[in-house]
């Protein structure tokens, strides 16, 4: 029988739970032997003796389980360590909205609007990435607003996210605020692509936005799902969170205060008929 995470998680807090006690009892019980060893002094202090072994013990508690998690922590094994180097970055992203839209005339449209805060002075552009799994192979976004120029760095090897750097109409010093956009032509070829919109937090991020508009006989469902990963092309989310179209085929998920250096997805499913014809380009 299959131990469910909730229940596992219930049972290892229990047992924390009881160590814990049975480590206090014993140190509260250690202290008042020694206190009462001590003669006169400790009969003296009459009903003030057990609160203060109580307190004693709850301290030398304390004591034993962080001597116990610190030699824990040094026998553990390097590789098992997730942490990144100390961050310096350029910008804070203020707020990131990717939209993607499917018309009923079956054209996708695509963009990205920003708003960042610089974090150095003299900075003219921002540096970002795009992906995209269909077969259309000349995707080159346009300025949008606030943009002067976009240019597009040459991908080494197949398959790899192409970089590419948005430059601005004016330099911005630190604490400037600045909003801008691309977008991307008309594309006609997203029937042949994975269904799902990321976007992936390389600066420190206050909120991402996801806004999509798929009409209903193009989708299997109303069913949508944002995943958490380390990457996107992680074969598993740390987290899946349930969302569902509305009636007019929008969906709208807002994600305050995402994790540095992690993925976020939204994923849906194509209906039958796209689906088919998407394995059947490939």
């Amino acid at each position: 029988m299959k131990l469910k995470l909730r229940d596992w998680i219930g049972q290892a807090g229990l047992q924390w739970a009881i160590g814990v006690l049975m480590t206090w009892l014993i140190s509260a019980g250690t202290v008042a032997a020694s206190l009462t060893n001590s003669g006169d002094g400790w009969r003296r202090l009459g009903d003030g003796r057990w609160p203060l072994a109580a307190a004693g013990g709850a301290a030398l508690t304390l004591a034993i389980r962080q001597v116990a998690a610190t030699r824990k922590a040094l026998r553990r094994s390097p590789i098992y360590d997730s942490s990144y180097p100390p961050c310096d970055p350029r910008f804070e992203i203020v707020r990131r909205i990717n939209r993607y839209v499917v018309t009923e005339d079956g054209e996708l449209h695509y963009s990205r609007h920003y708003r960042v805060r610089a974090m150095q002075d003299h900075l003219v552009s921002y540096a970002d990435r795009f992906k995209w799994t269909g077969q259309d192979k000349d995707l080159k976004p346009q300025p949008g607003s606030n943009v002067v120029h976009v240019d597009i760095n040459p991908t080494p090897l197949a398959g790899d996210p192409t970089w590419m750097t948005i430059f601005f109409d004016r330099s911005l010093n630190t604490g400037d605020e600045y909003e801008f956009e691309v977008c991307w032509p008309a594309m006609l070829d997203w029937q042949h692509s994975s269904p799902f919109l990321s976007s992936t937090t390389h600066d420190p991020t206050h909120r991402i936005l996801f806004e999509v508009v798929i009409p209903q006989r193009l989708r299997r469902g109303r069913q949508a799902w944002l995943e958490v990963l380390r990457s996107v092309d992680a074969p598993h989310p740390f987290t899946t969170t349930d969302y569902e179209f509305d009636a007019d085929g929008r969906l709208t998920i807002e994600h305050d205060r995402p994790k540095l250096y992690h993925c976020y997805r939204v994923r849906w499913q194509w209906s039958t008929d796209v689906e088919e014809r998407r394995t059947a380009g490939r």
